[in-house]
């Protein structure tokens, strides 16, 4: 059988059916990826999530003074590091979690305990944070305290902010 080599007007025609044929895949693709990134919690999609989840402690620590700020945060990592757990233990955590979510079996009691660990120690974080707070708001004087109450509104009347795409690994 012999082998016929394209005439370079056949070649060309070929080449442009392919550029187009890439250029219109690339064009579905490209629409499809943007739809799953924009419903999958894209900077677009204020509209889907929950109404507020910004963490409720956020704005009463923003509307303090930057000194009482860095010193809310150096007193919570003082005072209660011995009841937080370490970097590594939260990622055997994460770990355990996902030997246990890939089981087979699936043991949902375990997923409970480990949820109920990491609650305890989000709670503990959480009561620490908020002594921490009180006992600065009460040692504040009359005027201190209005203007800090001031800041909290300004904090409060700001616009949300938009969501922000992770940093990548």
């Amino acid at each position: 059988m012999a082998h016929q080599t394209p005439t370079p007007k056949a070649s060309r025609k070929m080449r442009w059916a392919l550029g187009l044929s890439l250029a219109v895949n690339l064009l579905f693709v490209g629409a499809i990826g943007g739809a799953v990134y924009r419903n999958a919690g894209g900077p677009g999609l204020d509209r889907h999530r929950a109404p507020e989840l910004r963490s409720y402690g956020t704005p009463y620590v923003r509307a303090l003074p930057r000194k009482d700020r860095r010193d809310l945060h150096a007193n919570l990592k003082k005072d209660n590091g011995a009841a937080r757990p370490s970097r590594a233990e939260r990622r055997a955590q994460y770990d355990n979690m996902l030997a246990v979510l890939r089981a087979d079996p699936f043991e949902v009691d375990a997923v409970r305990d480990i949820l109920k660990a990491q609650g305890a120690a989000a709670y503990g974080m959480q009561t620490a944070a908020h002594s921490a707070w009180l006992d600065r708001i009460s040692a504040m004087s009359e005027a201190e305290r209005q203007s800090y109450a001031d800041r909290l509104e300004r904090e409060l009347k700001k616009p949300k902010r938009k969501w922000r795409k992770p940093p990548r690994d």
